[in-house]
């Protein structure tokens, strides 16, 4: 996971692009979008090209 990461605290705003992404893991999308995004509230992380699988991860991540 540091590797998606690394250096992204650099940044006021971070696209994740999700292209020919079929889905995410439960730990993944908790790491990124509740963990990292609590850690890091100054930084406003814009998922995009997500399919309703992807984003319904996202979303049950953000709800924790």
């Amino acid at each position: 996971m540091s590797g998606i990461l690394n250096r992204v605290e650099k940044f006021k705003t971070v696209i994740l692009d999700f292209q020919g992404v079929s889905l995410i893991g439960q730990g993944f999308g908790d790491e990124i979008f509740r963990v990292f995004a609590n850690r890091n509230p100054q930084i406003k992380l814009i998922p995009v090209n997500v399919n309703e699988d992807i984003l319904r991860s996202i979303k049950a991540a953000i709800a924790g």
